[in-house]
C-alpha cells in the first residue's frame, strides 16, 4: 500500500484528467458538479479519483512520521525544521534551474558550487545525527536505510537528504532540519556567495526583460 501511495504520490496529472478534475470536482478545489457523479465521467477521470485516495493516504504517512519526530524534537522545531526544508529545498531547486538555464561555463560554474554546498548541509546533518541518538532511534524505527554496521553511512545520508525514495523518508528528511545547527549551514561562505550570485543573475535576467519589454 505505502509502495503505491509513493507512486501516485509522485505522479504527474495526466491531460485527459484536468477536464473529469474541473467538472466533477478536485481536492478542496468543488467542481461544476460539487462532487455529483455522472455516467461515463468516472472512465475519464479514475486517476483523479484514485489520487485522491493515494493522497489522503500520503498525508498520513507524512503526519505519522511527524509525530516521531515530534516526540523528540517538540512541536517548535518541527514546524521550524517544515520552514527551513521549504527554504533550502527553493534555494536548491532554483539553483539547479538556474544552471541548466545558463548552461556552458557559467551553469557548470553554478553547479560545482552547488555541489559544495550539498557536501556541507551533509555534513553538517552527520554531525548532528551524532549528536541527536533519539532522532536516529526514529529512523531505525521507522526502516530508513542509512546505515552501515549499525553506524550513519555518509553517503546513504546524503541520498536520503537530496533523493528520498518515500514519503516517509523525505518527511524524516525534512524533520532532521530540526536537529541541526542552522547559523552553521546558512553562515557558511559557500552558502552565501551562491545565494548572492543566483539572486544576482536572477536580477540581471528580469532587468533584460524590463529593456525588452520597454
Amino acid at each position: 500500500m505505502d509502495a503505491l501511495t509513493d507512486a501516485f504520490g509522485k505522479a504527474p496529472l495526466r491531460k485527459r484528467d484536468i477536464p473529469y478534475l474541473l467538472i466533477q470536482g478536485g481536492p478542496h478545489i468543488g467542481g461544476l458538479l460539487k462532487g455529483r457523479r455522472l455516467p461515463g465521467l468516472q472512465e475519464i477521470g479514475e486517476a483523479v479519483v484514485v489520487r485522491k485516495m493515494f493522497n489522503a493516504r500520503a498525508r498520513l504517512i507524512s503526519e505519522a512520521a511527524k509525530a516521531q519526530a515530534r516526540s523528540v524534537l517538540g512541536m517548535e522545531k518541527v514546524v521550524a525544521a517544515d520552514t527551513l526544508s521549504n527554504i533550502f529545498k527553493g534555494f536548491y531547486s532554483s539553483s539547479r534551474e538556474e544552471a541548466k538555464r545558463l548552461g556552458s561555463k557559467e551553469g557548470a560554474e553554478v553547479l560545482k558550487e552547488l555541489a559544495t554546498v550539498r557536501k556541507h548541509v551533509s555534513t553538517e546533518m552527520f554531525k548532528a545525527l551524532g549528536e541527536n541518538p533519539k532522532f536516529i532511534k526514529i529512523l531505525e524505527n521507522e526502516g530508513v536505510n542509512i546505515f552501515v554496521d549499525n553506524k550513519v553511512n555518509k553517503k546513504l545520508l546524503n541520498e536520503l537528504l537530496f533523493n528520498p525514495k518515500t514519503i516517509k523518508e523525505e518527511t524524516l528528511s525534512d524533520m532532521m532540519w530540526g536537529i541541526v545547527d542552522v547559523e552553521k549551514v546558512f553562515a557558511k561562505e559557500e552558502f552565501q556567495f551562491l545565494a548572492y550570485k543566483v539572486m544576482k543573475i536572477r536580477l540581471k535576467t528580469h532587468q533584460l526583460l524590463e529593456c525588452k519589454d520597454i
